[in-house]
């Protein structure tokens, strides 16, 4: 091979052109459903795990699971076909559905000139292992559970004699070849399309629906300090009859979950799950959630109900049937209601709603949000942001076409900045300057398609179509607000 052949060599293999990463890895995070294990590779500092929805990578050395892969570092297609590792380059060849690419593990980008890919290693049966309450091993390629089955994928000793076992369901397996325990490491959401989700001390609530590649499998409970998810699936939570949620709701004893088809309750002391139903067409479909000191205001596609908890017992608000309750949100005084004949209130300690006398929200109001600072909206038609002083006045308005077309507009603020998230994308409305910045999937969100927003410390996620993006806002040196 002539020197001018090595060169041309060298280029292309280092910097041929490639869907470039467009964000940064360090303030955004992808966060979904990695449990369909389909490749295990070894490399010399970390362990691969494809999947169905990117690659996991866990840090031998340091003990734990880091960033995932996926289309946004450059990859044709999150579903992983095959992974194998070349122990001459320290590359990672991965094998998609829309095509090969090498990721290139020492500059942490992508190559799509694809040579021959390394061998795989060689498959093996799975070893006597302890399997977690609850789940045994049908040899020679399956995981029963209690009402289901998963099937094994891939099996992989590494040289520190630690096995992998890829599944497809329960994530993958980890054991200490000396003590031939295995424990399941399931990352991400199980529901993709994330409709709700809630702050609840260290942990965080998740919600959502069928998505249009999978149906719906239950809710997620993630805690930021271990970094571990908890799953109430169907298979093994029979008390709740319907498992899409369209909003969350947590209090110092429970934890309130809205759902087509009611209120559902899960008990902090006992974990125990109650379903309330709301009988009469879709007063059973919950929309929104408000608590107050004696009651929680429930908002449905037709109309407003009320859960008492001294009766333990749901009634309907008459006069509320021909409102459809877009959202609904507490401030210090009053609770507020978005419906599609515009806003209301209520005194925190009274059952009275009024229409709030403003002709700036006698219109669609398909968005909420109070706090002590004072009432955000989003309009419909003619859409908008709008802002009540908590000291008082009148309402302020900022033009915001980007909500015209949403049923419902995910919000959450602080005294810096309104969050939004809108079916175009999410969107941040500096209070001060009053102006609106726009992210999107080349900024590191996950998917256009934004179903709810949350403010968490320096962090604010994002739930999407297809997973979670959590954005680390306050480290971002390039916004011209930091």
């Amino acid at each position: 091979m002539s020197v001018l052949s090595i060169l041309l060599f060298t280029f292309l293999r280092f910097f041929t052109p490639s869907t470039l990463t467009a964000f940064d890895r360090e303030l955004w995070t992808t966060f979904a459903n990695m449990n369909e294990v389909t490749a295990i590779a070894e490399g010399d500092t970390h362990i691969y795990i494809g999947t169905t929805r990117g690659i996991r990578r866990y840090d031998r050395y340091a003990n734990r699971w880091i960033s995932p892969l996926t289309t946004l570092d450059g990859l044709p297609h999150n579903r992983i076909r095959d992974l194998a590792y070349d122990p001459a380059t320290g590359d990672l060849w991965v094998d998609t559905h829309a095509g090969e690419v090498v990721w290139l593990t020492r500059l942490e980008s992508i190559s799509l000139f694809v040579e021959k890919p390394p061998p795989p290693h060689p498959h093996l049966t799975v070893p006597p292992l302890y399997l977690p309450f609850g789940y045994h091993l049908d040899a020679p390629n399956w995981i029963r559970g209690n009402r289901n089955s998963y099937a094994i994928t891939d099996i992989h000793i590494d040289t520190w004699r630690i096995l992998w076992l890829g599944t497809y369901g329960l994530g993958v397996g980890r054991a200490d070849m000396r003590t031939e325990e295995l424990e399941f490491h399931r990352f991400g959401p199980l529901d993709e399309n994330i409709k709700a989700m809630a702050l609840d001390g260290e942990t965080i609530w998740f919600g959502g629906g069928q998505s249009q590649s999978s149906a719906s499998r239950g809710i997620s409970r993630y805690h930021t300090g271990t970094e571990a998810w908890t799953y109430f699936e169907s298979e093994n939570t029979f008390e709740i009859h319907n498992i899409k949620v369209s909003t969350i709701l947590p209090d110092s004893t429970d934890v309130w979950f809205g759902t087509p088809e009611g209120l559902v309750r899960f008990k902090r002391k006992t974990n125990r799950w109650l379903t309330y139903r709301i009988s009469r067409r879709n007063w059973g479909h919950v929309t929104a959630l408000a608590r107050t000191p004696n009651r929680i205001w429930i908002g449905t596609l037709d109309g407003l109900a009320v859960y008492d908890p001294g009766v333990d017992s749901i009634r309907t608000v008459g006069g509320s049937e021909r409102f459809t309750i877009y959202d609904l949100a507490v401030g210090p005084r009053n609770v507020w209601a978005g419906t599609e004949f515009g806003m209301f209130n209520c005194p925190l300690d009274d059952v009275t709603w009024t229409p709030v006398q403003d002709d700036l929200v006698r219109m669609p109001v398909n968005g909420l949000f109070a706090d002590s600072s004072g009432v955000w909206a989003t309009l419909e038609s003619p859409s908008a942001l709008v802002h009540l002083p908590a000291s008082g006045g009148n309402w302020q308005r900022y033009p915001f076409s980007e909500v015209s077309g949403n049923r419902q507009v995910g919000m959450d603020a602080d005294s810096a900045a309104v969050w939004l998230a809108t079916d175009m994308g999410a969107f941040r409305f500096d209070i001060r300057r009053q102006q609106f910045r726009r992210y999107l999937p080349s900024d590191g969100l996950v998917d256009e398609n934004v179903n709810s927003v949350l403010l968490q410390d320096g962090f604010v996620w994002f739930g999407t179509s297809i997973g979670a993006s959590r954005y680390r806002w306050e480290l971002d040196f390039f916004d011209s607000n930091h």
